[in-house]
């Protein structure tokens, strides 16, 4: 079958709406697995589920087939968690990211030379303390 059109597969399921939803069903269907009823000449998987459908393959029982198998789900699972402990910090005690996260930064200064932590707002708190001085 060259082109599929909606009249094809309107006369194996007659609800538009019932089209719609089986074919997309049919779609994440091979799209998780990979396996079609036809050959599908690298065609899209969205084509490929209508083009089932026209020719008979495929119909309104798909829907209650599982999208996903039960190895993708535990694959997917996996996958998951996976990248969610990668996201996770790991503090060492002997690690020097750990230190400076700790808030060690006045020992981090001074490796790096500083003499003192200089605070952006000592200038303001030490202008503040003046004029409450001259009330």
């Amino acid at each position: 079958m060259a082109r599929v059109t909606v009249e094809d597969c309107l006369s194996k399921i007659s609800n538009r709406f019932e089209l719609v939803l089986t074919a997309g069903h049919r779609a994440k269907q091979i799209l998780d697995s990979g396996t079609t009823k036809i050959d599908s000449e690298g065609s899209k998987a969205d084509i490929v589920a209508l083009r089932e459908i026209a020719e008979g393959l495929t119909d309104k029982k798909v829907l209650k087939e599982p999208i996903m198998s039960e190895m993708s789900r535990e694959r997917g699972l996996r996958e998951m968690m996976h990248s969610k402990l990668l996201e996770m910090p790991v503090y060492d005690e002997d690690d020097e990211f750990a230190e400076m996260v700790d808030g060690d930064s006045e020992e981090r200064a001074a490796k790096d030379g500083a003499d003192e932590i200089k605070d952006p707002f000592a200038d303001e708190t030490k202008a503040d303390e003046g004029a409450d001085a001259k009330d």
